[in-house]
């Protein structure tokens, strides 16, 4: 690749607009539909997994930045919710400088601080504790 066209495709990733795309969004393609191009629905798996797991258990959904995640994520939320699941969706970029290197003690207090805050939200525990505990 010349230069010139890593430069293009640079400013292009740049200039495309971050934001999650929800599972009715037009832009959306659905993998579910396409099994021989991208293997089997893995939030149906994931969902499955979940539902059997123990009491307490978490899930963690990594990926390149676009891939789809909080896609996949909103898909999940949906199918664990309908089955009677308490589903907290935390963005750790909300509580992490992502642009310098990272520690482990950092990402638990951050993953600690993010699920506090969704708990508090989600009003799963009185506020009064929450501010007790906290």
């Amino acid at each position: 690749m010349t230069p010139d066209d890593e430069f293009f495709l640079a400013e292009f990733h740049q200039a495309l607009e971050q934001r999650e795309l929800t599972p009715d969004d037009p832009r959306h393609v659905d993998v579910t539909a396409h099994p021989q191009a991208f293997g089997p629905d893995v939030i149906t798996e994931l969902t499955r997994i979940i539902a059997r797991s123990q009491a307490g258990t978490m899930a963690y959904l990594t990926g390149t930045r676009g891939s789809g995640k909080s896609t996949q994520v909103q898909r999940l939320k949906g199918e664990l919710t309908a089955r009677g699941f308490a589903v907290l969706d935390v963005n750790l970029e909300d509580y992490l400088n992502l642009r310098r290197p990272l520690e482990v003690v950092e990402f638990l207090y951050a993953m600690v601080g993010a699920i506090s805050d969704g708990v508090a939200e989600e009003r799963w525990i009185p506020v009064d504790e929450a501010i007790a505990i906290g």
